[in-house]
């Protein structure tokens, strides 16, 4: 039996956008624009 891994997507509210933008702007790496966003994992970020 194969197991099938289920992945949920965590989608940027226009809010975070914005933030992200300003973080961006700054040179913050992405770890610290996951972190200060609330996303466990900077790959959410980073896409």
């Amino acid at each position: 039996m194969e197991l099938k891994t289920i992945r949920c997507y965590s989608h940027l509210t226009l809010e975070d956008r914005r933030l992200f933008e300003q973080f961006d702007q700054a040179k913050m790496p992405v770890s610290e624009i996951a972190r200060r966003l609330g996303k466990p994992d900077p790959q959410v970020i980073a896409r």
